[in-house]
């Protein structure tokens, strides 16, 4: 699996202007220190005492799951699939244009990385990809739920300060005790769209969370699923944990990954992907092998510095693997 150090990092770190919430140090990245003490709730979905701290360690379980108290947000060496998890919450965030919807690549104004940031340029492109097949398998977060609790909280402002204004709560000359008083008023006349508020907020964090925790699970079933493909050697990969990965195996085996050619790990990955290879008939009745999701495939394929990573050899690749599994079933079939 590719690995990248603290300077492709940093290079993805300058081209952000929100520096101040971030420490780099040499294991990793860390929020700030003043976020832990000074980090306060907002109203917005996500926005809660901890939202800048949180880390993908938070959404891990198992005996096996690091300590998320122990380990920065990001650590040193990461790979892509740590940094697609690393910006789906916390100080991530600030490092990409939207942490809940994941095009298949980030746009070109976001590599602004430096002529020496081509290593960096590609683990961007590499964890946007991830996070996008990530969410094609979790399904997208329902934004009309955010976007509910967004307003309800903009509506509840709104009352208190025109509250504020009309109880005339800043008047000069009054005593703290009027004072407290006219503020209390303007709450209690603004209650119902706080309980309002409360509650669409309370239903947007838990979908937000639900979601959240689905994508980083699905984005390291998905790390499994890949390292054992590149793996430098045979494998043995229990089927509880490569079950849910790939999907086709039900014995504890050993995957010889290394020896794999190009056209059967091709379409492992496409499978993971989320793509297909069918043999169906087209509108114009001829019969062929359809290969669904390509355009993902090719692009994982030159993120990893894949050679053959044309479309048309992947293609030719997915098309021979196919028919060689297809020739293989139906002799098993005749046995």
């Amino acid at each position: 699996m590719q690995t990248y150090g603290k300077r492709a990092f940093e290079a993805i770190h300058r081209a952000t202007s929100c520096t101040n919430l971030v420490e780099v140090r040499e294991d990793g990245v860390w929020p700030a220190p003043e976020l832990k003490e000074d980090d306060k709730p907002g109203d917005k979905p996500g926005d809660k005492p901890d939202s800048w701290i949180w880390n993908y360690a938070v959404e891990m379980e198992g005996p096996d799951a690091p300590d998320p108290q122990e380990i920065p947000s990001l650590p040193f060496p990461f790979t892509a699939y740590q940094l697609a998890a690393f910006m789906l919450g916390g100080i991530g965030v600030i490092y990409c244009d939207d942490p809940t919807n994941w095009a298949h690549e980030p746009d070109e104004e976001s590599l602004r990385f430096g002529i020496l940031g081509t290593k960096s340029i590609e683990v961007f492109k590499a964890a946007y990809l991830a996070n996008h097949n990530a969410e094609l398998k979790v399904k997208k977060l329902n934004k009309a739920t955010q976007l509910l609790a967004q307003e309800t909280a903009e509506r509840y402002q709104a009352a208190l300060d025109g509250g504020y204004e009309s109880e005339r709560v800043l008047e000069d000359g009054i005593t703290q005790d009027e004072y407290c008083a006219r503020v209390e008023q303007v709450r209690q006349s603004a209650s119902d769209l706080k309980g309002q508020m409360t509650k669409a907020k309370d239903q947007a964090d838990q979908e937000l969370d639900h979601w959240r925790r689905a994508m980083v699970r699905q984005l390291f079933r998905a790390e499994l699923a890949a390292s054992v493909v590149a793996a430098p050697v045979p494998v043995m990969v229990p089927v509880a944990e490569l079950g849910a990965a790939l999907g086709t195996l039900d014995a504890t085996v050993v995957v010889p990954a290394s020896e794999l050619p190009d056209p059967e790990r091709r379409l492992i990955a496409l499978r993971e992907l989320g793509g297909a290879a069918k043999w169906t008939r087209g509108r114009d009745g001829i019969q062929a092998w359809r290969i669904k999701g390509i355009q993902s495939l090719v692009a994982q394929e030159k993120a990893q510095g894949r050679k053959r990573s044309d479309e048309k050899t992947i293609r030719d690749d997915l098309r021979d693997a196919a028919e060689a599994e297809s020739m293989e079933k139906r002799s098993d079939w005749n046995k």
